[in-house]
């Protein structure tokens, strides 16, 4: 069994395209982020005012307990988006006893700002605020550590397709080894 976890800041694609491979096929899909909001909800807060509230350290090990007990539930392989946690990559990576490919999407700041703008509905200021929070956060838990550690970095600068179908070609590749 396998672990194909997808790393990567705001608004390169990680939801698109890890929420893809996963459908396509039919592995379970866990969701970092869609964890945390669910902590938060069942705090009665939005995830930001979780955050404020709690702090990154306290919702991210949260978050790792969750995503970790789903991951000993499941018998096959498994799709993990977004892994910003440096802690949890290392556990992923050391302590379960499956096989790990991680993988580092990337896009250019002016696109994940734009893709951020649209998903979202904000103006460019806006969103490039929103981008700047969400990537403190995302580097205040180690995640250029888990890009350094990437099996694979795909840049998605083109369409969401290409990607897609670059990382099914890596990860075929990988589980064939």
């Amino acid at each position: 069994m396998v672990i194909i976890s997808f790393t990567g800041f705001s608004g390169t694609g990680k939801s698109t395209i890890a929420s893809s491979i996963s459908f396509d096929n039919n592995y379970p899909y866990i969701s970092f982020n869609g964890i945390v909001h669910k902590i938060a909800l069942d705090s009665n807060l939005s995830a930001y005012e979780y955050l404020e509230k709690y702090g990154i350290s306290k919702a991210s090990k949260n978050a790792n307990d969750v995503i970790l007990s789903l991951i000993r539930l499941h018998d096959k392989n498994i799709v993990i988006d977004g892994l910003y946690d440096i802690n949890l990559a290392k556990i992923i990576r050391d302590r379960i006893d499956r096989h790990t490919i991680m993988i580092d999407i990337s896009a250019q700041r002016y696109l994940r700002i734009m893709r951020l703008a649209q998903r979202k509905q904000l103006d460019i200021l806006k969103a490039r605020e929103v981008c700047a929070k969400r990537d403190s956060y995302k580097l205040s838990i180690g995640i250029r550590s888990i890009i350094k550690m990437s099996d694979v970095q795909v840049a998605n600068d083109t369409t969401p397709l290409y990607a897609v179908q670059k990382c099914g070609m890596c990860i075929n590749a990988m589980m064939r080894r």
